[in-house]
């Protein structure tokens, strides 16, 4: 997962890297990050679950939901969730959790969040910039998080897509070409489209 400070709403945001959550590693993994996260929450008293492009969870994940849910009531956090998806929600209503989990917030705006944990590309990125006298802003922030986030390869609508394209497709384009003439990204061309493949720094 990965976490976020929505400085709208006072509240920390976990979103999930992952459209389909079966594997049973994954959920335990998920699970763990996921109550971590309510110690964060505390001191704010708010947490938000982005399900923005899930599409699939298993039962499993559902049980890790339901610990969740008491671990923020016993910790006394306000927990809502977002971005459900109707097949996610049809799942809630046929185990009857939407009684449990009643608390559904308005989608997040993505350009009031900032990362809460810091990415293997940060520093480099970082020195790289000042180097060209150029800032280390919110919206390059937001976009070196989405690509640590990604598959190790993607493409400019993978990461306009997790930017519910609240960021310009020219920012998204001139970051990733930043990243890569960083050395952080390597790019290659396949049927005509640009693919992006994160080299991991040293």
């Amino acid at each position: 997962m990965e976490f976020y400070w929505d400085e709208e709403r006072q509240a920390v945001v976990a979103r999930f890297r992952t459209s389909t959550i079966l594997d049973e590693d994954l959920i335990q993994s998920i699970g763990r990050e996921m109550l971590n996260a309510t110690a964060m929450a505390e001191q704010s008293g708010r947490m938000i679950i982005d399900f923005l492009g899930v599409r699939l969870m298993s039962s499993a994940m559902i049980g890790k939901l339901v610990l969740l849910n008491k671990k923020a009531k016993m910790s006394g956090v306000d927990l809502k969730f977002c971005n459900i998806d109707p097949n996610v929600l049809e799942v809630f209503k046929i185990t009857r959790l939407n009684k449990i989990f009643r608390h559904i917030c308005e989608p997040i705006r993505f350009d009031s969040l900032e990362p809460l944990v810091s990415t293997p590309f940060d520093e480099p990125y970082k020195l790289y910039l000042e180097e060209r006298g150029l800032r280390w802003n919110k919206s390059r922030r937001r976009i070196v998080a989405i690509v640590h986030s990604l598959s190790r390869t993607f493409t400019v609508d993978d990461v306009m897509s997790a930017l519910q394209r609240q960021n310009s497709r020219p920012t998204v384009c001139r970051t990733l070409f930043e990243l890569w003439d960083a050395g952080l990204l390597e790019q290659s061309s396949r049927n005509g489209q640009s693919f992006y493949t994160k080299r991991l720094p040293s």
